[in-house]
């Protein structure tokens, strides 16, 4: 099996990790419009983290992808990406903030909009959604 075979299968392993984190952290997150603030903040950091990471860990496979493979038709998938990866970290950074600086709405929004950005970034590849 070589290298680009490798960070294939993982890049795409990885997708139905990042999908699932995004899943579990808005249903955190609207369960959390009904449960006290501090453990909706202290729920809010760790789902952010962990999708966070994800999607960081998700560019960087699919940077070496892209180079290795030279899969530049792919721009698409790529463009819709890295907005979803920043849309999540403002949904993180936002998380972060103390419940009266932050607004508890943007993070919700950050992450549904990322969630929706990975949804049409998968759909710009072939089997995208596929197993």
């Amino acid at each position: 099996m070589t290298l680009e075979v490798i960070l294939l299968k993982a890049h795409s392993g990885i997708r139905w990790l990042v999908l699932l984190a995004i899943i579990a952290g808005l249903f955190g997150l609207v369960r959390g419009w009904w449960r006290d603030a501090e453990h909706h903040q202290r729920e809010r950091r760790i789902w952010g983290l962990v999708y966070s990471v994800l999607m960081d860990l998700q560019l960087l496979l699919g940077a070496l992808l892209l180079f290795m493979l030279s899969a530049w038709w792919a721009w698409p998938h790529v463009v819709s990406m890295l907005l979803a990866v920043a849309c999540a970290h403002v949904g993180t950074i936002w998380g972060r903030l103390s419940p009266e600086r932050a607004n508890p709405s943007i993070p919700r929004l950050a992450y549904l909009l990322s969630f929706l950005l990975v949804l049409v970034g998968l759909g710009f590849i072939p089997r995208g959604f596929g197993f």
